[in-house]
């Protein structure tokens, strides 16, 4: 098949996935109850859940420089920091342009003649390394609370201790895996899924703050957590993870028994926050960002 014709086509059918849950979803609640519920949030702790999220995407953008740096692709951080914020805008805002990723490797390779193939893989390991770390936490909440799928296997919670020891097992796993396929070093694969460890943290943390916002009070926000960072996983079936993150929130507030229009507003407002952040990426869009290399005094 025509790589642009199968490249639009996963493209039409992300779109559809976002637009048939987004239906889905704000079919079955109150979308003015929703609305009322934006209008009314505490701005203060709007405003910190909007800094976590942007300290993580700087942190991300470390993380990819990182892995540059390894392969001795001297990329200086601030050139990073501007492709990192033009590939935000270029994923949310440009569907059926080329990708975010993709306009990086495009620009680099222009800019210093570095192999595409060499970049595209260091930025797919960047991508596969944090999806390792968000289904380690992932993990770790469910070992440390196993309600969260113990209605869903009987008996789960007798297992849970042999769940816990499978863990370092686990990881290791991954670490080899990665080595085999990606000839990834031992250091560089837990230095990358540290950093991926704290920005997920940092994210989560935006998430506290949303709750905060909507001045949820409840002992139960590793529950939010858990979907938020199943919707991150997944968002990779939609488009910007768009309709996937308002879905599995709507569907924990049922399995759960919590109030479904606000289950729903803290993914659209995670949604808005990523949004509002892109949207700064135009700038480089319209005025291509210069690049430079590190310095030998490194900066």
């Amino acid at each position: 098949m025509n790589p642009k014709i199968k490249k639009t086509l996963l493209l039409i059918l992300k779109v559809g996935i976002s637009l048939t849950l987004f239906y889905l979803v704000f079919k079955k609640i109150d979308v003015d109850s929703v609305v009322n519920i934006v209008l009314n949030t505490q701005l203060g702790y709007l405003c910190v859940a909007i800094l976590f999220f942007i300290i993580s995407q700087i942190i991300s953008s470390y993380r990819l420089n990182y892995l540059f740096h390894s392969q001795d692709f001297q990329l200086s951080q601030l050139s990073n920091l501007k492709l990192y914020l033009l590939g935000m805008f270029y994923n949310f805002f440009v569907p059926g342009g080329v990708g975010g990723d993709a306009f990086k490797v495009y620009l680099l390779n222009k800019n210093f003649k570095w192999k595409s193939k060499n970049i595209l893989k260091l930025v797919f390991i960047d991508r596969l390394i944090g999806l390792a770390a968000i289904a380690c936490i992932v993990y770790l909440i469910i070992a440390i609370y196993p309600a969260i799928i113990g209605s869903l296997i009987h008996n789960f919670a007798d297992y849970n201790l042999w769940f816990v020891l499978l863990f370092p097992v686990i990881i290791a796993s991954g670490q080899q895996i990665t080595s085999k396929l990606f000839k990834v070093p031992l250091k560089q694969f837990y230095y990358t899924l540290l950093y991926s460890v704290i920005i997920q943290g940092m994210q989560i943390i935006s998430v506290v703050f949303i709750t905060l916002a909507l001045g949820i009070s409840t002992e139960m926000y590793y529950l939010y957590i858990f979907v938020f960072l199943l919707s991150s996983v997944f968002s990779v079936i939609s488009f910007a993870g768009i309709g996937i993150r308002e879905f599995l929130f709507f569907e924990m507030s049922i399995h759960f028994s919590l109030d479904q229009n606000t289950a729903v507003t803290i993914g659209t407002l995670f949604t808005l926050i990523t949004a509002f952040i892109s949207i700064f990426g135009i700038y480089y869009h319209f005025k291509k960002p210069s690049l430079s290399l590190q310095d030998i005094n490194g900066s």
